[in-house]
């Protein structure tokens, strides 16, 4: 499973930084089978997140950036089982 790191930034920071690389690491022995699931759990629920926002039209920068974190961390399955 993904783990994210401690990274508090605030607003500002955040915005003077764009998308940050290698912020969670996967487990070792996770099984290519266990991380594909799990990438596509996080993959999934961005994707329905930003669709539920979008179509709400409540769209906010701390939203977008939790979504964000979703895709980063099927990211880092990803790369980990590849």
């Amino acid at each position: 499973m993904a783990t994210q790191e401690n990274t508090s930034m605030g607003a500002v920071d955040r915005q003077r930084h764009t998308f940050c690389h290698g912020m969670f690491t996967v487990s070792e022995g996770v099984s290519p089978s266990t991380g594909i699931d799990q990438a596509s759990v996080f993959l999934a629920s961005g994707i329905d997140g930003i669709s539920d926002m979008v179509a709400s039209g409540d769209v906010s920068c701390d939203r977008l950036w939790g979504y964000l974190r979703l895709i980063e961390a099927a990211k880092a399955l990803i790369d980990n089982v590849a």
